[in-house]
């Protein structure tokens, strides 16, 4: 078995930041999978990628590994898993048949300004349109924020501020953010719809149900997903232990000194990948690197992690860089 689907489960690489990630991903599924006479080999395997630019970027990576010369894997962004209804890709059951569709994302922003035109107007308030229109953008981004996580406890903003003159001013703000923790969800079930983020959730939540009761035997992979969304981290789960289920992270950092990991926080372009770790109960110095990183390449990186080191780890930035390698090694990175 070729590098790519090797070891005891969970199978999970960290491909390095410098390195062209499809370029990478492409490579090292030609060489695990891709056989000369048999134009098929590589059409048996499943590729989830974060979005639909990843996806093209892809197959584009694997045109100029091949010269366009074999069918290709499939190919789906974790977005959207239900992108596409073909049997010999998820099978022949539907996946999440009873979820409502989602609904389109104009429609989304309109009907939720409606609501509010509809609020003010209730209360008695200035019924402005544009207004109306910048305040559902707010609303649609909390919404898409809230289908990130496991869940949303709404009844509870009420109580999340105790302070008398604070508290005055919440209970409007939760009031106004009703719209879209009770109304929203009463004018969707009314039209037959879900909220297209957490349609794709539902999606993925379903999706990894299914593969822990019925695992594929085809080879599967996840790359390029930090797991920033509670769902994607259940499918990571899920398809690192398949039988040919691998999950390539980007760009982490495996030898980041203890002290600075534990200081990431929710500002630090590592944290997603923190998160997601510790959801997978994966410690990141057992993660096997996928690809090679090169002297340039990493001594960028290693830049790069002390330009963004959490300010109580920067006591100490001379000495670090000194061992590193000093300025030939800072003009290497530069």
């Amino acid at each position: 078995m070729s590098a790519l689907f090797s070891g005891p489960a969970p199978r999970i690489r960290a491909a390095p930041a410098s390195a062209p990630f499809l370029d990478l991903l492409a490579a090292a599924m030609v060489e695990a999978l891709y056989k000369p006479d048999d134009p098929f080999a590589l059409s048996d395997a499943l590729v989830l990628l974060p979005n639909r630019r990843a996806a093209r970027g892809l197959m584009d990576a694997f045109a100029r590994q091949l010269g366009g010369a074999a069918l290709l894997p499939a190919i789906r962004p974790l977005g959207d898993p239900h992108v596409d209804d073909d049997p010999d890709v998820w099978g022949a059951d539907p996946i999440g048949d009873d979820i409502a569709p989602p609904i389109d994302k104009l429609a989304r922003r309109m009907e939720l300004a409606a609501l509010i035109r509809a609020r003010d107007k209730a209360e008695n308030g200035v019924e402005d349109p544009v207004r109306a229109l910048a305040l559902a953008d707010e609303l649609a981004r909390l919404l898409d924020s809230a289908a990130t996580v496991d869940h949303v406890a709404w009844d509870q903003l009420r109580g999340l501020v105790t302070e008398l003159e604070l508290a005055r001013h919440w209970e409007r703000s939760a009031a106004f953010l009703d719209i879209i923790a009770k109304f929203w969800p009463l004018h969707l079930e009314e039209r037959g719809l879900s909220d297209f983020a957490a349609h794709g959730a539902a999606i993925r939540k379903a999706l990894a149900a299914r593969w822990a009761l019925e695992p594929p035997q085809r080879p599967v992979i996840i790359a390029g997903s930090t797991g920033s969304i509670a769902t994607t981290r259940e499918l990571m789960r899920i398809v690192a232990h398949l039988p040919q289920g691998v999950v390539i992270l980007p760009g982490l950092d495996t030898d980041l000194d203890d002290g600075a990991w534990n200081a990431v926080g929710d500002q630090h372009p590592q944290f997603a990948l923190k998160e997601t770790l510790a959801a997978l109960g994966v410690d990141r110095r057992d993660i096997a690197p996928f690809g090679e990183e090169t002297p340039k390449g990493r001594a960028r990186r290693v830049l790069m992690r002390e330009a963004l080191a959490p300010a109580e780890k920067t006591a100490d930035w001379l000495q670090r860089l000194a061992a590193a390698g000093g300025a030939a090694f800072v003009a290497e990175g530069a």
